[in-house]
């Protein structure tokens, strides 16, 4: 039931966006294929270890902060809508309320930077501290929304048309091509707490040794002068489905699928372009 209540979200959401899938889909491969080297020349100058906040500045350049309503407003504003939130720490949340905008790292997100929205309030919930910590927003009817099952069909194939070019992307995995300048501490403490907590293989416990985790003098040490970054540039991009999505021309990366790790349809929407977003004070 779930999953057909976040498919006909999509749905709903592609009848009044201007959603559209390409139907030459090796056009729009070797049209990534083309974006994605000419940010890379633009950037080539850009160290692995800052390219990240340069995606990130990507996101926010020429892109005006969110609307912001009034709780009545929003509401006569929002009729057939698609209702979104995001949750988040509380300071967070206010700062978001007032416009300041926040585009999640790719090195610490599955599918790289941007906004990440749901349209699942007990998703959001999971990721909120209190009640307060819960942002509802709508996006504006001439967003233009790309699947994600049809952004990862594209990258295949630019990758079979390009194999010498992304070998270093298909030889190694997502978390092997991060660099952590912390990680080797963290694995240590994370087993040494599955140990005596009988294991990390729940949501809950996850978070539970995270909070564990930062109150640990030498992490707390060691995460001050934490160094996070792809190894390679052509990789980062290649993993940054949000920046991806933007380079598309795409407002939204919108994701359909049950997450088993968090328990719950995720019915995800990454936000790569704030002006979209109208948000609820």
């Amino acid at each position: 039931m779930k999953k057909i209540v976040g498919l006909i979200l999509i749905l709903i959401f592609a009848m009044n966006s201007q959603f559209f899938v390409n139907a030459d889909v090796t056009e729009d491969a070797e049209r990534l294929y083309t974006l994605i080297n000419e940010f890379l020349r633009i950037n080539q100058e850009c160290s692995s270890e800052n390219f990240e906040d340069v995606c990130r500045q990507y996101l926010l350049a020429n892109s005006p902060r969110p609307r912001i309503l009034g709780r009545e407003e929003f509401v006569q504003n929002s009729r057939n809508k698609i209702i979104l939130y995001r949750g988040t720490k509380k300071k967070y949340a206010d700062e978001f309320k007032l416009g300041q905008v926040y585009i999640a790292k790719n090195t610490r997100n599955v599918r790289g930077c941007g906004i990440y929205t749901t349209g699942n309030l007990a998703c959001a919930e999971l990721f909120a501290n209190t009640p307060d910590g819960i942002i509802t927003m709508f996006i504006d009817d001439k967003s233009k929304l790309l699947r994600s099952d049809y952004l990862e069909e594209i990258k295949n194939i630019m990758i079979a048309q390009h194999k010498s070019e992304f070998a270093e992307c298909v030889a190694s995995n997502r978390s092997n091509s991060i660099y952590d300048s912390a990680s080797e501490y963290i694995s240590e403490y994370m087993s040494m707490w599955a140990i005596k907590n009988g294991g990390c293989d729940t949501f809950e416990k996850l978070q539970q040794v995270g909070e564990s985790l930062s109150k640990d003098s030498k992490f707390i040490e060691l995460n001050r002068h934490r160094k996070i970054y792809f190894k390679d540039k052509r990789t980062a991009l290649f993993y940054d489905s949000g920046m991806l999505t933007k380079l598309l021309g795409y407002d939204v990366l919108g994701t359909e699928e049950y997450d088993d790790e968090l328990g719950v349809d995720i019915q995800e929407y990454l936000v790569v372009n704030p002006f979209i977003l109208t948000i609820s004070i």
